[in-house]
């Protein structure tokens, strides 16, 4: 019943008046123009007189031909490399067109559908299959083939043979909201959107600027922070038994110079690491490295294990690199470009092997005894950088064409970077393919980036290959260095 109604029953007046506007409305769907089962003529609210003022405008403009349920697919019944597709719910277009009216209706399973052999077949409901405007099933090796408002596909199918590689994909128009949240949030559980920066505030204090960030598809803003006063950052180590334990600082390395050696803490003599985590309620956390560092070791450490309130509630924002007894910090690297940057330089007397003949003197080869071309800027590709990849992506990459280097080197130096939500995702860049990685990077924890770069040799036309082991959220791959 009509809450107004019950809560009129005080006033007669009111209540006789809430009875008549609801049988008005009533006889108004009774007598409504559309067609039977069709939503034209249902009133949606207006301002003014707008030309889409019903139910069925709304649904025509908004929604997207695609299936409900159903549209399974299935190896065919004895093995021939054909299939079979379940029965189908869905909605679709009878025209090709944005405008045009939808309807709902239902399509009988079909078997042993034939795919083409060698080939990439797509699987898609044709609304005008018959040409008479009946929906029917049809495949084509042409995705293209498939109209963008009328027709929608329900997976595609690799035949190899007898044998049929089978992924269910296409238009599923259920639930659509909650499923975009959800993907958004297992691609990207806290991404950043703008600010988060972390910056040094006076002698070895940390600032952040105001951050817009997303968790899934709900926007989440943090306020500016500066620990150089009364606000604290959380510094998280481990304990005497190995156990996640924080207290609250204002300065790094404030009373002594030290790291997280997992079971206490240890002094540093040498080089500091300390990662920077900006939480959802704008709090900034602090996760202490994990070793006493050579500088070039400090450069190329890792995200370590992290406690679950800053794995599961923040975003890392910066790694800082402090020199024992530094004033200020050495270096503070961004995580947001994905690729730490190396703003400080290398200590030159941390190397081993570099001594020449006396003590002290360090001896420097010409251009044509090392013929290494060095980069200020890495050779990119926007394919290649922070690009969703798979192992269908496992291809030999010409250097030249993809990155802009001068054909026929001979070797490269390169950056690579991997990020996805499963541990043991693994890119390697090989010479030939199958031969073994020169260059691996493998995901270890979940929505970490993990990096390595390395040399790997070129073949005969300056190029090599990059292998995937399956499905990577994003990949970056550089060219930092080459070899004439």
């Amino acid at each position: 019943m009509n809450q107004s109604l019950l809560d009129s029953k005080a006033s007669p007046d009111n209540f006789l008046q809430e009875l008549a506007d609801l049988k008005a409305r009533v006889k108004r769907l009774e007598n409504y123009p559309g067609p039977a089962g069709s939503a034209t003529g249902i009133a949606i609210s207006a301002l003014g007189s707008p030309t889409l003022d019903d139910l069925q405008g709304w649904l025509d403009m908004s929604q997207s031909s695609g299936k409900f349920y159903g549209a399974d697919i299935t190896a065919h019944s004895p093995i021939s490399g054909n299939v079979d597709v379940s029965a189908l719910r869905g909605m679709g277009k009878t025209a090709d067109g944005d405008l045009e009216d939808i309807y709902s209706f239902e399509l009988a399973a079909v078997s042993d559908l034939a795919m083409v052999d060698g080939a990439t077949n797509y699987i898609y409901v044709d609304m005008n299959g018959s040409g008479d405007g009946v929906p029917g099933w049809a495949v084509t090796q042409t995705r293209s083939d498939i109209e963008m408002y009328r027709d929608f596909p329900v997976g595609l199918v690799y035949r190899d043979g007898t044998t049929t590689h089978i992924l269910e994909s296409g238009m599923q128009l259920q639930n659509h909201a909650r499923r975009a949240h959800e993907r958004t949030r297992e691609l990207s559980p806290f991404a950043r959107a703008s600010g988060g920066n972390i910056s040094e505030s006076g002698n070895r204090y940390i600032a952040s600027d105001a951050g817009v960030f997303y968790r899934g598809l709900n926007r989440v803003t943090t306020d500016a922070v500066d620990t150089d006063g009364a606000p604290t950052f959380t510094r998280w180590y481990h304990d005497g038994a190995g156990d996640w334990t924080s207290d609250q600082k204002s300065q790094i390395c404030a009373a002594a110079y030290q790291y997280d050696t997992g079971t206490g803490l240890g002094n540093v003599t040498l080089y500091g690491v300390f990662w920077v985590f900006v939480h959802y309620d704008s709090d900034l956390h602090v996760v202490m490295g994990r070793g006493n560092y050579k500088l070039a070791d400090a450069q190329a450490s890792e995200v370590p294990t992290l406690p679950d309130s800053v794995n599961d509630f923040g975003v890392l924002a910066a790694r800082i690199i402090i020199k024992f007894n530094g004033v200020n910090f050495y270096a503070v690297e961004s995580a947001y470009s994905q690729m730490f940057a190396q703003t400080g330089g290398i200590d030159h007397n941390d190397t081993g092997s570099k001594q020449g003949g006396t003590a002290g003197e360090y001896y420097h080869l010409t251009a044509t005894e090392y013929p290494v071309v060095r980069l200020s800027t890495p050779l990119k590709s926007a394919s290649w950088t922070a690009s969703a990849k798979s192992a269908a992506d496992n291809v030999q990459l010409d250097t030249s064409a993809v990155f802009g280097a001068p054909a026929g080197i001979t070797g490269a130096f390169v950056f690579v970077q991997v990020t996805d939500t499963t541990a043991n995702r693994r890119a390697q860049i090989e010479t030939t393919t199958g031969v073994g990685a020169a260059v691996e990077a493998r995901t270890q924890v979940a929505n970490i980036p993990k990096a390595s770069s390395g040399y790997v040799p070129c073949d005969a036309n300056g190029d090599f290959w990059i292998d995937f082991n399956g499905a990577i959220a994003t990949v970056t791959l550089w060219i930092i260095a080459y070899v004439i």
